[in-house]
């Protein structure tokens, strides 16, 4: 169990990790995660991230060896600090540490911040490194298979939600597939003290995807306005004819919230955690429910159909 391995984690990093076998090693636990524990490991004063990956994460769709290899690349390309060691048997990945504060919602409000989002996300974008391909689509069909016959209130209208992601899946514009994060909340973004430069961490469920659910994913996790979802689309597009880009960004949210909906349901069901995920379930949900009664997601429909 990951617990166990926490508490031996100066022995067992020393086992694994040759370079580490005769180094003394000083572990701090990081606060946070879900799907792993995190710790900051300190050899000979200079730190490193640690991440032990939890069990049975594999029901949510993580892949391990993505993870890494999403990492590699967003290391390679200065958008992640850069990979240390993989030890694939043990579930073990180690990268550079960043002194740095997580952001928030809040630190996205304006256009510099949004600006430096969208030049991360433009370097992954264009890269096609060897990994599976994510479809938020199949995620959601995914978890509603492992937690369907559990919500018995909620179902009618989950299904509804289901049938939107359909119409959705059918008209999303083309755009080719590029390395994408797909879990960007704030707190996934590092801002470096010493450079102020901003970087991008946590790729447990990256994949070959397509952009617009990275854009609709990160104005969801940071409750965007309508205005600042134009601002997102005008900076990534680098045009003012982003009618399209904004309501294909506006329906993937929509499915971004789907997904971290269903999510949580199935944590509810397998994780360990003293969480109420219920409750982050429910919480979520409720957007979803807003936005299936918002008249506004015909007429986004139709545009993309147009």
């Amino acid at each position: 169990m990951t617990e166990s391995r926490g508490k031996n984690l100066e022995t067992l990093l020393g086992r694994v990790i040759p370079e580490w076998r005769t180094e003394i090693l000083e572990c701090s636990k990081i606060s946070g995660g879900m799907t792993n524990e995190n710790y900051c490991v300190r050899v000979h004063q200079t730190p490193f991230f640690v991440r032990l990956a939890g069990d049975g994460t594999e029901q949510l769709g993580i892949d391990r060896d993505v993870e890494y290899l999403a990492t590699v690349t967003a290391g390679d390309l200065g958008v992640a600090p850069p990979v240390k060691f993989y030890v694939r048997e043990e579930r073990i990945l180690v990268t550079e540490f960043v002194i740095g504060k997580s952001m928030s919602p809040e630190d996205f409000r304006d256009a510099h911040r949004l600006r430096q989002v969208v030049d991360l996300l433009h370097r992954t974008h264009q890269r096609q490194p060897a990994v599976k391909p994510f479809s938020v689509f199949h995620v959601i069909r995914s978890y509603w298979n492992l937690v369907r016959g559990n919500h018995d209130r909620v179902t009618r209208q989950l299904e509804a939600a289901l049938q939107l992601g359909t119409l959705i899946e059918e008209r999303l514009p083309f755009q080719p597939l590029g390395l994408c994060h797909n879990d960007l909340l704030a707190a996934n973004f590092v801002l470096q003290e010493s450079t102020q430069q901003l970087w991008l961490v946590d790729w447990e469920y990256a994949g070959l995807g397509n952009l617009y659910f990275d854009l609709g994913n990160f104005a969801s996790n940071q409750k965007l306005s309508a205005d600042q979802e134009v601002l997102l689309a005008n900076l990534y597009f680098e045009t003012d004819q982003v009618c399209h880009h904004v309501a294909a960004i506006r329906l993937m949210r929509i499915m971004s919230d789907l997904r971290e909906s269903l999510w949580g349901m199935v944590q509810r069901l397998v994780s360990p955690l003293d969480f109420d995920f219920e409750q982050y379930a429910m919480e979520h949900f409720s957007r979803v429910q807003q936005a299936l009664d918002d008249p506004r997601i015909q007429a986004e429909l139709d545009l993309l159909g147009s």
